[in-house]
């Protein structure tokens, strides 16, 4: 759940994913809260000492985000194929 604050997409999704992997209420709540505080003064401060180049601001944090959604979208597929194919014990 923390790192998922900082990856676009996975965001949206983190408390599904949490909730279907059977995470409980309170550590979700302390990774939830604790992954949203850090990302606010990160993403504030990052603001605060690139206010003068928004343009570059926006490119690299999109990008950056884009990229760990791509990277987590390939490693479900190749840990859902790998279950697919892994032969299962008589």
């Amino acid at each position: 759940m923390f790192i998922a604050r900082f990856i676009t997409g996975l965001r949206v999704v983190g408390a599904i994913l949490a909730g279907a992997s059977g995470l409980g209420w309170p550590t979700f709540l302390f990774y939830n809260a604790t992954g949203a505080i850090v990302w606010a003064i990160a993403v504030g401060t990052a603001g605060y000492l690139l206010a003068h180049s928004w343009d570059t601001l926006e490119r690299l944090t999109g990008g950056i985000g884009l990229a760990a959604f791509a990277i987590f979208v390939l490693l479900v597929a190749l840990g859902v194929n790998r279950a697919r194919w892994r032969p299962r014990e008589p």
